[in-house]
């Protein structure tokens, strides 16, 4: 089905794949590959407003939340070591995401339009950043170590940021 098939379809509310499909799964209407590793597509309309990830995935997907206006709190698992392009992409309910510390790559735009994100908490473990992870996010304030690449590139962005 290619890269992040259903971005910006901001009416889809619900994901069923039938149960002899080979590569992908739906569970709670939330697309997944077929062993749960990679979550591809948590649909725009889905009710839920707080989410946990399951331990099982590895990589949140390219554009995997765009545009999930109702999720207001996202728990991300230490299983996850990557957060794809856009995966929260005007996700603007958001608050808070505390980032586990087993990711180590934030992808472009990863946060991109989360106009009510405050805090971002964000570990020594991240080294790779996309370029444009916090635009459009005016309040935010990334939670980091003073002398990580978070702060580094905090300092480049003009990102406000603090110490834990």
């Amino acid at each position: 089905i290619g890269m992040s098939p259903f971005r910006s379809c901001t009416g889809l509310s619900a994901i069923k794949v039938d149960a002899k499909n080979k590569y992908f799964k739906s569970v709670d209407n939330i697309l997944f590959n077929k062993s749960k590793s990679n979550l591809i597509c948590f649909p725009a309309l889905l009710e839920t407003t707080d989410y946990s990830i399951p331990d099982s995935v590895t990589v949140i997907s390219d554009w995997a939340f765009c545009e999930c206006s109702n999720l207001q709190k996202i728990t991300i698992p230490d299983s996850v070591y990557e957060i794809g392009e856009g995966a929260f992409y005007k996700c603007t309910a958001l608050k808070e995401v505390i980032v586990p510390d087993s990711v180590i790559r934030i992808d472009d735009t990863a946060f991109r339009g989360c106009t009510n994100l405050e805090k971002l908490i964000i570990p020594d473990s991240v080294k790779d950043f996309g370029w444009g992870i916090l635009n459009g996010c005016e309040n935010v304030t990334v939670i980091c170590s003073d002398n990580s690449a978070a702060a580094t590139y905090c300092d480049r962005k003009k990102i406000k940021h603090r110490p834990e």
